[in-house]
């Protein structure tokens, strides 16, 4: 997984951007970030190629997670029928079975 580490490798840069907004902000009740300090900001922005990437692999975790809740879903459905039939009242027994 490639792009994972593409995204890891430039997650510490949020705290410093973080702490630069919030060493720039000004205001009371309505805080803004003045112009010269979002001039200075430096930011990288990825090749197209790595953005498609990104993008890709975003995508194919909104997926998995569509996936695996359906999964989530089915097995509860699967567990609720169990408990049903369990607790439905018998309808022969073991002794009618050996008949």
């Amino acid at each position: 997984m490639a792009n994972a580490s593409v995204i890891q490798r430039h997650a510490h840069l949020a705290g410093a951007v973080k702490l630069e907004f919030v060493n720039g902000r000004e205001g009371s009740s309505q805080l803004s970030i003045r112009r010269p300090v979002l001039d200075q900001l430096a930011l990288s922005i990825p090749a197209v190629e790595e953005q498609r990437r990104i993008v890709a692999l975003a995508e194919l975790a909104q997926r998995e997670r569509r996936a695996l809740q359906r999964l989530i879903t089915n097995r509860e459905q699967q567990l609720q029928a169990i408990a049903e039939d369990l607790s439905a009242p018998a309808t022969h027994t073991r002794m009618q079975e050996k008949k």
